[in-house]
């Protein structure tokens, strides 16, 4: 798991390290045992997922841009760390919401650059 978590803050310190952490602010995650936490930076935004669950289990992730202050920004192609692949997501008004699945135990995060 230590290996996961240093590719994963590799691959995204621009978040992990140099942005804003915002906890959970305009943060939703349907399951109550997946934790997650946004972090907000100048080149767009990025979602740390735990999967603290016994099971891979599909993660429904939204987060409010209004509520993050990003109102009426464009949400480029949203991508797993972990795997590299596009996840598909959709925008409603504010709220753009994405699913992905993370192994059990495990651990992912989400990135999407502004456009």
């Amino acid at each position: 798991m230590l290996e996961k978590v240093e590719r994963l803050w590799t691959k995204g310190g621009e978040f992990f390290f140099h942005d804003r952490f915002m906890d959970d602010v305009g943060l939703r995650v349907v399951d109550p045992q997946v934790l997650a936490k946004v972090y907000l930076g100048e080149t767009g935004l990025a979602v740390a997922i735990w999967n603290t669950t016994g099971e891979q289990v599909p993660v429904d992730v939204a987060v409010d841009l209004k509520a993050l202050g990003r109102s009426g920004e464009k949400v480029g192609e949203v991508v797993s760390l972990d795997e590299g692949a596009s996840i598909h997501f959709e925008v409603d008004g504010s709220i753009a919401s994405a699913e992905l699945k993370v192994p059990p135990n495990d651990i992912d995060a989400l990135v999407s650059r502004r456009k």
